[in-house]
């Protein structure tokens, strides 16, 4: 089964560690095997990152669409989870054990997805 996605003009992704600008109009992409993609408007900037859950969420992206940091990355990526998992409760630390599950199988793009939500969480319960 191929991912399809449509990509507006200007947006941009990273397929493997690659990125793609559409500089057209809209376009629809197809891929057809196995890749770590990530859409740009996904993408935390390093000088966006203030808080702990925000630090692991760039942690993973960074796993995620760079495969030859991983090795270094998950020992930390599994650390700074198990720390957060300890101070933070209900759906959010389901979230974080969901996302610590996920990179000890190598599925990047669910933790990911797990962390942000964590953090949406978090950030309107502030």
């Amino acid at each position: 089964m191929s991912l399809k996605l449509t990509v507006k003009p200007d947006e941009y992704l990273v397929v493997n560690g690659c990125v793609i600008k559409n500089r057209g109009n809209r376009a629809v992409i197809s891929i057809e095997n196995h890749a770590d993609v990530l859409r740009g408007k996904d993408l935390l900037e390093p000088q966006d990152v203030k808080t702990p859950l925000q630090k692991a969420y760039y942690d993973i992206q960074t796993a995620l669409i760079d495969a030859r940091q991983r090795e270094e990355l998950v020992p930390k990526i599994q650390a700074a989870l198990g720390k957060l998992a300890a101070v933070l409760g209900g759906y959010a630390q389901c979230l974080i054990f969901e996302a610590a599950n996920n990179v000890s199988v190598g599925n990047f793009y669910l933790a990911l997805k797990a962390v942000g939500k964590a953090n949406k969480l978090e950030s309107t319960a502030a």
